[in-house]
């Protein structure tokens, strides 16, 4: 199956070279690489989500959510090889969301500060959290959250 992937990634470059900045080819290939192997591949997943939201403005907020995934994925893999590391910092990372906060039960401090937060729904989930920075955002909402 990863070498149909890898192919169709392949072709997926060809095309973007043909057609420079088409929207479907960069979406197509960040799935592709996200499915192969999404550590080997984050700099150029972030870097074709980036093009995304300059070639297709009306949709950056998907991009920015994606990205937001992509990077919280990294932020919890790197997590889980630390031992007693109880401390997450993802200040200024462009997070317009909280992904898998779930996958953080054991994080005591995070600070989201300088992100693009409306909102901190995701850190519900952080049962441990004594220590939440996140100024410089955009939050507009609470609510239940912490």
């Amino acid at each position: 199956a990863a070498a149909v992937l890898t192919s169709e990634l392949e072709s997926c470059k060809q095309l973007l070279e043909l057609e420079p900045g088409n929207k479907w080819t960069l979406l197509t290939m960040v799935f592709l690489m996200e499915a192969i192997d999404s550590s080997a591949y984050q700099r150029d997943i972030l870097s074709h989500l980036a093009e995304l939201i300059s070639v297709d403005p009306s949709r950056k907020g998907y991009y920015h959510d994606l990205k937001s995934r992509v990077i919280m994925e990294k932020a919890i893999e790197s997590k889980f090889k630390e031992k007693n590391a109880p401390v997450l910092d993802l200040r200024d990372s462009g997070l317009s969301r909280l992904y898998h906060a779930h996958h953080l039960l054991f994080i005591t401090e995070l600070d989201v500060s300088s992100n693009r937060l409306s909102n901190l729904n995701g850190c519900r989930h952080l049962l441990s959290l004594s220590v939440l920075i996140a100024d410089e955002n955009q939050i507009s909402e609470i609510g239940r959250a912490v």
